[in-house]
């Protein structure tokens, strides 16, 4: 063999070991595109269906990335960048992120408790104890309480009248403050007495109703609703 041909087979050689590294390259980062799009994908996505379980991946090594940046061509080096702004993109505070708005709202929904009381009419021209529609509340059984709200579904089929609702403590005898609320409406309406405060300890609080011309009116629903910080 001549010396010539020894040297184009042994360049021959090198080609084919430079083509087996860069398509080996290739297709390695192929394979981490797709498992970052995949990753951002099923994050985004678990936001509204469960929580979260944000799992610590280990940072890229710079020196690898900057190893294959030196080591192919063109093509290659564009898909190492692309992988460099795929990474940039989903920083810890992002995922910090997406972890608050989970919390948030998982919390939120942890902090409000409804009491129901029921439903019934009056026609009653005075204040009136409505009829089974009450409930005991222990205040000492909720820590923290920021507010509470008193909300009840009023309405008058036969209209021309108007007809008032309020919230009433049995146990210690006293109106509850700023609970009483009114509507003239033949339709069911959602009326709603906000910040209203609930005595200490283990009270009975019931509906009571009244209406200005003695029409019959009904309470289609009654509740008190907790929040705690």
């Amino acid at each position: 063999m001549s010396k010539f041909t020894w040297i184009t087979t042994l360049l021959s050689v090198v080609l084919v070991l430079n083509l087996v590294v860069l398509y080996y390259l290739n297709f390695q980062l192929r394979e981490e595109i797709n498992k970052v799009k995949v990753s951002s994908q099923s994050t985004v996505s678990q936001e509204n269906a469960e929580p979260l379980q944000i799992v610590n991946r280990p940072t890229p090594d710079p020196e690898a990335i900057a190893f294959y940046s030196d080591s192919c061509n063109p093509a290659c080096q564009t898909q190492i960048n692309s992988v460099k702004q795929v990474i940039t993109r989903i920083t810890p505070q992002a995922i910090g992120s997406i972890e608050t708005a989970r919390s948030s709202v998982s919390n939120s929904a942890a902090k409000e408790y409804s009491v129901t009381l029921g439903k019934g009419s009056s026609d009653a021209k005075d204040w009136e104890d409505v009829p089974g529609v009450n409930a005991y509340i222990n205040t000492d059984n909720y820590s923290d309480i920021s507010s509470v709200i008193f909300e009840v579904s009023l309405r008058i089929p036969t209209a021309n009248d108007e007809v008032f609702a309020r919230l009433y403590n049995k146990t210690d005898s006293v109106t509850v403050s700023s609970s009483e609320v009114t509507t003239d409406n033949k339709d069911s309406t959602l009326l709603q007495a906000n910040n209203i405060s609930l005595k200490g300890g283990n009270k009975l609080y019931q509906l009571q109703m009244k209406t200005r011309f003695g029409r019959e009116s009904l309470a289609d629903s009654a509740r008190v609703k907790i929040f705690i910080k």
